[in-house]
C-alpha cells in the first residue's frame, strides 16, 4: 500500500505543514488520527478519506487516495 508524506497531504490543500497541523488540531482530526501531528507520518489512502471527512473534500487528495468525490 502506498503512503504519502504529510507534506504531500498539506500540498493538496495548498497550505504549509504547520498550518495543516493547526487545522488538524482545531477540527478534531488529531484526536481521531493522532499521527497526523507527527512530521514523519505516513498517510495511507484510507486515512486520507478520514482527513477529508474532517477538513473538507479536496480533489487533489481524493486523486491521491484513489476515491471519487460525488457531488
Amino acid at each position: 500500500m502506498i503512503g504519502y508524506s504529510l507534506t504531500q497531504i498539506a500540498n493538496c490543500y495548498s497550505t504549509k505543514v504547520s498550518t495543516f497541523k493547526f487545522h488538524a488540531q482545531n477540527s478534531g482530526l488529531s484526536q481521531r488520527l493522532p499521527k497526523i501531528l507527527n512530521y514523519r507520518a505516513v498517510i495511507y489512502p484510507h486515512e486520507a478519506v478520514i482527513i477529508m471527512q474532517f477538513l473538507g473534500e479536496c480533489p487533489k487528495l481524493a486523486r491521491l487516495a484513489g476515491v471519487r468525490i460525488l457531488a
